[in-house]
């Protein structure tokens, strides 16, 4: 879809009608706000629609594929998945974390362990976002999710300074230091976030749409001195979880890093004057962003499942022992093991997976020291645990 900033270079005599086509169509949401001289607005187009119809297959293809994965490639997946989107919203923020601390710090909140490390409350956030169903109706809601998911991890100095949000301006620069944003006038903040917040919850209009809207405007306000954009992704996440399969919340700012010059090169565009108010552009933008998370999500899933079935294939032609009790147990471990590796971040210690084979933990230590002395596993010790893997090498 053509951004009026686009049609203003390239057919300056198209431009204005265009512009007054859009905005004064029946199909025109208008806003009580102004993006530079011009009131904002968002216009249903045919192609945004088609687009939300291919996201709506996807997610019916996405969730038939998760449904007949093994229930320990399902936690694994989503597992994995959680420290994807907790990494790469950091990243965005040139905040740095690793995949090895986010998932100790997920291991520490099952086990109810004390856990001092910066990013704690922000992946604890993450981890309850499928349970969570404390959506975002009020200003207040928008501060205590921010305090809850972010406010541990910046400086003191960027704290918010006023009853709610900051009470100074705020820009936004490049990495060259240039200013390619200011937030709105202090004043403005709740009035705007307001009426950002009547679409988010307006049940009349698609989900996806009412997403990209408010992450629109959330980032136009820019209400926080710092943390604005892991907030906003997070508040779309909550939201798209709430309408479509949870992975997916999962999978945003993974796919944003991977399409973020295109991210930004939207808010530009949509902020520019020449766009005339024209939240359309930013809203295509972010709706296609959304569709491409779904399709490398399948993609992926497919992949996975069709490299799981293999190897469960040479699995059952397997004698693991003579025993056929025995075979059966082994094989069980195994392939649970094969669902850790393909699907999962690491291995799985010894509690969960006699959890999982329903075997006592002496059973299962005899029955895992024979598949180690067959190096078909192997083992590492970690935070005063043993973690059992495959022997890459044994199954190449």
């Amino acid at each position: 879809m053509e951004s009026l900033y686009n049609v203003y270079y390239n057919n300056k005599e198209k431009y204005n009608e265009l512009y007054q086509s859009r905005f004064n169509s029946e199909n025109a949401i208008k806003f009580n706000f102004k993006i530079g001289d011009n009131y904002a607005f968002f216009f249903f187009h045919q192609e945004i629609m088609n687009i939300i119809y291919t996201i709506n297959r996807l997610n019916n293809e996405v969730t038939s594929i998760l449904e007949k994965l093994p229930t320990i490639a399902q936690k694994e997946y989503k597992k994995r998945s959680l420290i994807d989107e907790i990494l790469y919203t950091n990243d965005i923020e040139g905040v740095i974390s690793t995949r090895k601390e986010i998932s100790e710090i997920i291991d520490d909140i099952k086990q109810n362990n004390k856990n001092n490390n910066r990013i704690y409350s922000l992946v604890n956030k993450y981890l309850m976002l499928s349970d969570n169903n404390d959506y975002i109706l009020d200003l207040e809601d928008i501060r205590k999710a921010y305090d809850e998911l972010v406010l541990s991890e910046i400086d003191k100095g960027d704290y918010p300074d006023g009853e709610l949000f900051r009470k100074n301006l705020v820009y936004v620069k490049n990495n060259s230091g240039k200013i390619i944003h200011t937030g709105v006038l202090p004043e403005k903040i709740d009035v705007i976030l307001l009426e950002g917040l009547s679409y988010l919850n307006d049940d009349s209009i698609d989900p996806f749409i009412r997403c990209a809207i408010f992450h629109y405007i959330f980032s136009f306000v820019h209400p926080f001195y710092d943390g604005n954009g892991r907030l906003d992704r997070y508040i779309t996440s909550l939201y798209l979880k709430k309408y479509y399969n949870p992975i997916i919340s999962f999978r945003l700012s993974l796919t944003i890093k991977e399409k973020l010059s295109d991210y930004y090169e939207a808010f530009k565009k949509t902020n520019d004057k020449h766009n005339k108010g024209d939240i359309t552009t930013f809203v295509y933008t972010f709706i296609d962003i959304i569709k491409e998370a779904f399709i490398k999500t399948k993609e992926y899933l497919n992949n996975k499942n069709t490299i799981l079935y293999e190897k469960n294939e040479i699995l059952k032609k397997l004698v693991l022992d003579n025993d056929k009790k025995q075979d059966t147990e082994l094989k069980e471990i195994l392939f649970i093991l094969y669902q850790v590796d393909i699907f999962g971040e690491k291995g799985i210690n010894r509690r969960d997976l006699s959890k999982e084979v329903r075997l006592s933990i002496p059973t299962l230590s005899k029955l895992l020291k024979t598949l180690e002395e067959k190096e078909y596993v192997k083992k590492a010790k970690e935070n005063n645990a043993f973690i059992y893997s495959l022997n890459i090498d044994r199954h190449e």
